[in-house]
């Protein structure tokens, strides 16, 4: 590009630089990526305007579309992310919960408030998590069974679990207040 195109490729970013982030702000819901996007279309439209056959095209058109783009690419991009995320958190949690059915076997009181907290659970959530942890099914396997999504049975795993820790941490707890009352009165007298 000469010097000209240079001085009218600045002036074009900065009268429109804004309005870009607004519009990307509005795709994203993120200041930050908005702006990381909007860097990266100017650069690539930059790029294009340099070839000969991208001179046809109009630079503000051009700009918005390969904005939009990004934007949707991005975006697409995070949902991965988040539902590998998800992934791994939930595949954690059942590591973590195949541990525990040895300790609490070692209780009778434990098994049986275990199976109250599971019982206790939605009928879907329950239904995920007993194909999980009892049939040893994988989520996509659980998916197929049960004609639903791989990302459901993620969110119900995820409840399910979620919600037995909860479950099974408010009884400990009040079963530790239960016990610690009479220590407290005797240690008074």
């Amino acid at each position: 590009m000469s010097n000209v195109c240079e001085k009218w490729f600045d002036e074009f970013v900065a009268e429109g630089r804004a309005e870009l982030t607004g519009f990307l702000c509005r795709i994203l819901r993120s200041a930050d990526d908005a702006a990381e996007v909007s860097q990266e279309a100017y650069l690539k439209v930059y790029l294009a305007l340099q070839q000969d056959t991208a001179r046809e095209h109009c630079p503000k058109a051009l700009l918005y579309t390969t904005a939009r783009n990004l934007a949707i690419s991005r975006l697409r991009h995070q949902k991965v992310i988040d539902r590998s995320a998800l992934a791994v958190t939930v595949n954690q949690e059942l590591q973590a919960e195949r541990r525990s059915p040895e300790q609490f076997a070692s209780s009778s009181e434990d098994l049986r408030d275990l199976l109250r907290v599971v019982n206790q659970l939605p009928p879907k959530c329950r239904q995920v998590l007993l194909l999980r942890m009892l049939e040893g099914l994988s989520q996509k396997e659980i998916a197929a069974r049960l004609s639903i999504a791989v990302s459901t049975v993620e969110k119900h795993l995820a409840k399910a679990l979620h919600s037995s820790r909860n479950a099974m941490a408010e009884l400990k707890l009040s079963r530790s207040q239960e016990g610690a009352v009479p220590l407290l009165v005797t240690r008074m007298r």
